[in-house]
């Protein structure tokens, strides 16, 4: 089962960069296409900050445990990086996150070799990607040219902590090397600082936050039990 990678969104609004993990990758080069035109119009009018339009995302229909067991990947991890640079096209923002991988609680059956590194244009800074971590891609964020703030908001609110970790539903492309969050930010868990307990990220009422929560009740140590069960 293929999933075309599709680029979330990991900032919403106004983003504090509060951490030294955090950086912008802005400055490669000149900016194009609809950054480039925000800023123009910003300086124009004697703005410091514009906002550009968010990416509307349809996410895959992932509504239970046995779809995640079956298909997906989740994995307890913490960003160590987190990059925000204009997509090649200039038209939008995405943050790229460094995920460290402190365990791999199921994996998906099969992990596609594609899409190939040099189509994702991730940031230099990000590369080489050690055994244990996966980059994460996100639509949206927020870069700063010219003296200009450009913010790009999402059609959801999450956003990662370099300082926390996480259980993640994803689905791992490029020989494991890279991931696309399963159903956006209803896919995302917060680890607790007891390690135990998993707060959703997501929508309470979202199918599959309701049937982690039913099946396990947000104990990650009998999620690690749902998902290890045999698979049908």
């Amino acid at each position: 089962m293929r999933r075309n990678f599709s680029r979330t969104v990991a900032v919403t609004g106004s983003l504090l960069l509060i951490s030294s993990a955090i950086s912008q990758d802005g400055a490669r080069g000149e900016l194009r296409g609809r950054l480039r035109e925000a800023v123009l119009e910003a300086k124009a009018s004697g703005r410091s900050q514009v906002r550009i339009p968010a990416v509307q995302i349809t996410p895959a229909s992932v509504n239970s445990l046995f779809t995640i067991r079956e298909s997906y990947t989740v994995v307890v991890a913490q960003p160590q990086q987190i990059v925000m640079a204009p997509t090649a096209d200039g038209n939008g923002i995405t943050t790229w996150y460094k995920l460290k991988v402190s365990e791999m609680v199921t994996k998906q059956p099969v992990v596609s070799s594609e899409p190939s590194l040099g189509q994702l244009e991730v940031p230099a800074g990000l590369l080489p990607i050690g055994p244990d971590e996966v980059l994460m891609a996100m639509s949206g964020g927020s870069i700063v040219a010219q003296g200009v703030t450009v913010l790009q908001g999402s059609p959801f609110n999450l956003r990662l902590e370099p300082n926390r970790e996480y259980v993640l539903c994803l689905y791992l492309q490029w020989s494991g090397a890279l991931a696309d969050l399963a159903s956006l930010s209803d896919g995302a868990f917060e680890l607790q600082p007891d390690g135990s307990t998993i707060l959703p990220l997501g929508h309470k009422e979202h199918p599959l936050v309701r049937d982690v929560y039913v099946r396990t009740g947000n104990s990650l140590e009998f999620l690690r039990q749902a998902l290890q069960e045999q698979r049908r």
